[in-house]
């Protein structure tokens, strides 16, 4: 593995350890400082953002209104992946504290009859929405692209196919 792999890796195991044992006020004060080190050194995801704000927006948004929105979706990722992690240790009863569904009986009842193709954005948690559907609802399969770092891939895929989830692998050209 590439120093570069080891130092994400070993990152991301260092992310855990804060996330697990730091208290919310300073645990909320490092989600902000990684939101601020993402936002500033990720050149190439912001253009890829600024890009679809462009095609979404043309130039209506005025810069100010361009940069809040970058930086806002940042500050999702890095909820998310807080989230993620968090989830990666509850149990199915914790997880049900934490997730609920609308309807879950009716969803259930019509999933009985025939298969069904969920689609989702990324909009809010789509991790742990997926986890919660395999646990509560019903066993399903989700489709993801391999992380390019092979340990932190390994590991992922591991919290995702926790609860009667299985990953499907997207073949990237």
């Amino acid at each position: 593995m590439s120093f570069k792999d080891n130092l994400f890796y070993y990152g991301f195991l260092l992310l855990e350890k804060v996330v697990f044992y730091t208290p919310k006020p300073l645990k909320n004060l490092f989600k902000k400082l990684l939101t601020e080190i993402f936002y500033r050194f990720d050149n190439k995801r912001k253009k890829v953002i600024k890009t679809n704000l462009k095609l979404a927006f043309g130039d209506s948004l005025s810069e100010e209104e361009k940069r809040r929105i970058v930086k806002k979706t940042y500050e999702n990722f890095v909820n998310n992946l807080f989230e993620f992690i968090e989830v990666s240790k509850l149990t199915k009863d914790e997880l049900k504290k934490k997730v609920s569904f609308k309807n879950e009986d009716l969803i259930k009842e019509k999933l009985k009859n025939s298969p069904v193709i969920i689609t989702s954005a990324h909009f809010g948690n789509w991790e742990v929405a997926l986890l919660a559907i395999g646990a509560f609802i019903t066993p399903l399969s989700g489709v993801a692209r391999d992380i390019d770092n092979p340990k932190l891939n390994q590991r992922i895929k591991k919290v995702r196919e926790k609860f009667n989830v299985k990953i499907l692998i997207k073949k990237v050209s």
